[in-house]
Order: C-alpha cells, then structure tokens, then sequence
C-alpha cells in the first residue's frame, strides 16, 4: 500500500477523537480562566502587561501539559480496541463519553 493511502487511513481513523481532543482542551482552558481569575483577585495591582505575561505562560503551561494526552488519544483512535481505549482516557480527565463512536 503506497505511503499517501496508509496515511490517508490513519488520518481517517483519527477524525472520531476529534470530539474528545475538543473536550479535552475545553476543560483544560477552563481551568486555564479559572486559574487566572483567582490570580488576578490575590494580584490586583498588576499593570496590564503584567498580566498579560501571566496570561500567556498559563496557556503555555496548559498546551505543554496537554500535548502528550493529545499525541496518545491520536495513537489509542487507531488500534482495533479503540472505543475501549478512548472511554478509560475520557474517564481519567473526566471528559464525556457521548462524543466516542
């Protein structure tokens, strides 16, 4: 099988994550909000561009942190037991399972 099918393939087998990835950094830029309104509650005299650093190291922190569960879920969508596999990662970062077919 030419490389450019085989890739085709996988491609398409990873197109049903895509609701669980979409969860997954829902949930982490939740977080992400939350994290920083309470900062700038305990922080109120910080000038704009101070916040504005603040603010982007946070969504640093979180892609760095969600790079790697995206990367697996990725990899999980194309084994055979897939569905299995992607119900136990939903319930380890308490992610909907609705979205899984």
């Amino acid at each position: 099988m030419p490389q450019e099918v085989s890739d085709f393939y996988i491609w398409q087998k990873e197109l049903h994550v895509v609701p669980v990835i979409r969860d997954l950094r829902k949930s982490a830029l939740a977080i992400e909000s939350n994290v920083y309104d309470s900062l700038m509650n305990k922080l109120p005299d910080l000038d704009e561009h101070e916040q504005k650093v603040i603010r982007k190291h946070l969504k640093s922190v979180i892609n760095q942190m969600i790079k790697g569960p995206i990367k697996q879920v990725k990899e999980l969508s194309v084994k055979d037991d897939a569905n299995f596999d992607l119900e136990f990662f939903c319930d380890i970062f308490g992610l909907p399972k609705e979205d899984i077919k």
